[in-house]
């Protein structure tokens, strides 16, 4: 498949406030590491938070750090001063009908080997935001630990052993990740687009169904953790502050207890959507993975659902007008009769003929509008659609036809029947089926990639179970990416507000640096 993307929009959150905190937050970050490589600053704590500052830093550049660059090198997929709309005949109006294909147009692609550096800064991303996560939830227990196991924590939380979890924590996160750099293989052709391969069956199940439902445990872990950890320490030093007689707590101590509330809060506020996206992953793709091509069985089982409508309500009217049963069991002839037979599968031909959805006129009028290999591509997704519409319409048609010869009714009376049938369905279904394909043709582009980038992966996702346009999904995923954003930044904004050591060390180091 081809490497396709939605347009960067809002422009001003992907391309501007995106990329502008993300700088702010690595160079923040980096501050953060230098400052604590101050020998006398150094323990468990601020090993912790190294660690935790490289994985908001690495975070933060692959998230939003070059997409101004890509930006120069998006291309839309359309052909530049080609019309927006497709001339359409109405039947039923006699006239012309223009059907917009502007969003189809707007879509971006990036070329060879761009494409494998986007593809790979957001596995990237995901991968330091689960060590990020992890950190943090580190460092809530190791606060935990210090005010209730205080002399413990001295004898046993060595920086040695704090070095080891951190990198453990590394190691897990790789180990979950890598499999997801291999699901596909990203290569190119002769105009150097990017070709996206099919993705390897055994990975794509642990991408589909294990990856999420360990990226929910892990989350949904974190949040527990930092939850019971903030409420103990609130706890314990409330108790404390009533056992030593004061009406107050101590000026440290206050710190602590306001600098635990806001981590877990932001924390929060910035895990959530994640945690209700990735809850609901496994349950979709678990009645959804054995299909070849998710995006086009969805556009065909939205059509078919209206094909199957529409065509009932006429066929309705036909066994109301003429008062016939509609039970077949019982009729021996037509199963019999060989001429009856013949005359089925006649008319089924002819008339499947008649109505199919024409993916070769839909590429015929797309033909110089989009270029060449994306018309080629909604080709070759819609004659899958056409293929499973002509299935189910030729069954439909053939009970129907049955039911006519099963209660008698002559063949010239089927002929009319037939006749004034295909007028109806021309008029009344096939006008609502082909604008339908129309407007699906972004959905079925994007869907049919879903590696390119997170929205194409969380459209197959909710496609089918959510109302929503594409644009506002776009927005969606990227407040989800900007959330995280804020939090790789917000965690050290805290301590270097909170902690008077911290800004101390760095204002040394800016004085070094000045000298």
């Amino acid at each position: 498949m081809l490497f396709t993307l939605y347009p960067r929009v809002p422009f001003e959150l992907n391309i501007m406030a995106g990329p502008v905190l993300s700088y702010l937050s690595a160079l923040m970050n980096i501050f953060v590491i230098v400052a604590l490589l101050d020998r006398k600053l150094r323990s468990p704590a601020t090993i912790l938070m190294q660690g935790l500052a490289l994985a908001d830093g690495i975070t933060a550049l692959c998230t939003y750090g070059l997409e101004p660059y890509f930006n120069s090198f998006y291309k839309t997929i359309d052909v530049p001063g080609s019309p927006t709309t497709i001339d359409y005949y109405s039947f039923e109006h006699e006239s012309e009908l223009q059907i917009s294909i502007l969003e189809a147009k707007q879509l971006i692609e990036l070329k060879y080997p761009l494409c494998a550096v986007h593809y790979f800064l957001h596995l990237f991303a995901d991968n330091f935001h689960i060590v990020s996560i992890l950190l943090t939830t580190s460092l809530g227990m190791q606060k935990l630990i210090v005010i209730v196991w205080p002399f413990w924590s001295r004898a046993n939380m060595t920086n040695r052993k704090t070095a080891v979890a951190c990198a453990i924590c590394f190691l897990f996160s790789m180990v979950m990740n890598i499999p997801r750099m291999f699901v596909v293989s990203l290569n190119f052709d002769q105009e150097n687009s990017c070709i996206v391969s099919q993705p390897q069956k055994v990975i794509e199940s642990y991408v589909l169904t294990i990856y999420p439902i360990l990226f929910a445990i892990v989350l949904i872990s974190a949040v527990i953790v930092m939850m019971v950890s903030t409420c103990f320490i609130i706890t314990i030093l409330y108790r404390r502050k009533h056992i030593r007689g004061h009406t107050t707590l101590s000026k440290y101590e206050k710190k602590s207890c306001l600098l635990v509330v806001i981590v877990m809060i932001v924390f929060l506020l910035s895990e959530i959507p994640r945690i209700y996206l990735n809850t609901i992953i496994f349950d979709t793709y678990r009645s959804d993975m054995n299909k070849e091509n998710i995006a086009s069985y969805k556009v065909y089982t939205e059509i078919q659902n209206r094909m199957t409508v529409c065509f009932e309500n006429i066929e309705n009217k036909y066994v109301s007008e003429l008062n016939i049963n509609r039970e077949l069991s019982s009729c021996a002839r037509v199963s019999a009769d060989t001429e009856i037979q013949a005359s089925i599968i006649e008319w089924v031909g002819y008339f499947t003929e008649g109505v199919s959805v024409h993916m070769s006129l839909i590429k015929r009028n797309l033909k110089g509008k989009l270029k060449s290999n994306y018309t080629d591509l909604i080709w070759t997704l819609g004659k899958k659609v056409d293929s499973q519409l002509d299935f189910g319409f030729t069954l439909q048609f053939h009970n129907f036809l049955s039911t006519l010869y099963c209660n008698n009714v002559t063949e010239e009376g089927v002929y009319d029947i037939i006749i004034d049938f295909e007028g109806i369905y021309t008029t009344s279904c096939d006008e609502q089926i082909v604008p339908v394909m129309y407007n699906r043709l972004p959905f079925l582009i994007l869907g049919s990639t879903p590696y390119s980038e997170p929205m194409n992966y969380i459209l197959n996702i909710i496609w089918g179970h959510v109302d929503i346009s594409l644009e506002d999904l776009k927005l969606f995923t990227e407040i989800l990416k900007f959330s995280m954003i804020v939090g790789c930044g917000s965690n050290f904004v805290i301590y270097i507000v909170m902690s008077g050591k911290l800004r101390e060390a760095i204002s040394t180091k800016f004085k070094c640096c000045k000298r």
